[in-house]
């Protein structure tokens, strides 16, 4: 019994079903990729917005315990045996920061705010511990960088010149947040009272803790430039004082994008660049909800 053999020719897909396909998957591309990315920052606000709250709650307790909002610290003009902790500026002499003591709560604290709330934020025991490596869940923005304590980098990863010294320490931990220091600022003599923040200097605009500039490349690189970790007071890692709110970007912080204003700046996530802080409605615990 004989079989005829019948060859079974198979088609290629042609060069017009090729570019049919690939123009489907851009057309799919370009209406689902808005839809996730509105989904992520929308989660992103969402977890920025209550880690806010709980901060704001931190700073509330800390007015009802001493009768004030806490500072962000400094280096203390007294005699203090600390860890000698400083950010190297190629153009300027280093600068000393003020180091974390339980022992000094209330008015004359070194560390930053964000250390003086960690009693009433959950963390005593990192607090009486002095934990420079604590890890604080609401002081983290997941979008920006993971939630871990960074080794620091003698020499800066990202910008030339600078450095710091950590006297063997590490690793360390950093904040995604800073405070106003116009209301919560440096040094020890300017502390204030819940009751000396008036709803006629319009409060209702002022960010009292906000989400701080950062260039993206540097997020989580072990670098101080202006991200000083929390624990250490008197720095620009926790307190920022300029009006104008930026994205992260790359080159943020660079020369180029500091020729007029240094980085001292807080962040905007709606993109846009905003030449007064008063007139956008950002991510931010402003001073109003304070006395709420």
């Amino acid at each position: 019994m004989f079989r005829s053999k019948t060859k079974i020719h198979r088609r290629g897909v042609t060069r017009i079903e090729l570019l049919t396909i690939v123009f489907i998957g851009f057309a799919l591309t370009a209406i689902i990729a808005p839809a996730v990315l509105a989904d992520r920052e929308r989660a992103r606000k969402n977890t920025s917005v209550d880690h806010l709250r709980q901060i704001g709650e931190g700073l509330l307790v800390h007015a009802d315990t001493f009768g004030f909002l806490p500072g962000n610290g400094g280096n203390s003009a007294e005699i203090v045996t600390t860890p000698d902790i400083r950010t190297i500026n190629p153009n300027d002499s280093p600068y000393k920061w003020g180091y974390d003591d339980p022992r000094r709560a209330g008015r004359l604290q070194p560390g930053s705010w964000a250390f003086a709330i960690l009693p009433y934020i959950g963390h005593e025991e990192d607090f009486h511990r002095r934990n420079q490596a604590a890890v604080v869940g609401i002081y983290n923005i997941p979008a920006r960088r993971t939630a871990v304590a960074e080794v620091a980098l003698e020499v800066d990863p990202i910008y030339d010149g600078w450095s710091c010294l950590v006297d063997g320490i590490n690793p360390w931990g950093k904040t995604d947040f800073a405070a106003n220091d116009h209301i919560i600022s440096n040094g020890f003599a300017r502390l204030k009272r819940l009751d000396e923040l008036s709803h006629d200097d319009g409060l209702s605009s002022a960010i009292l803790v906000g989400e701080k500039a950062m260039d993206s490349p540097a997020a989580g690189q072990g670098g101080w430039y202006w991200d000083e970790p929390f624990i250490l007071g008197g720095n620009g890692g926790t307190g920022r004082k300029g009006i104008k709110l930026f994205v992260d970007f790359g080159d943020l912080l660079s020369p180029t994008a500091q020729k007029n204003l240094p980085p001292d700046w807080f962040s905007a996530s709606d993109a846009k660049i905003v030449s007064d802080a008063r007139k956008i409605d950002s991510d931010a615990l402003r001073a109003e909800q304070a006395l709420r």
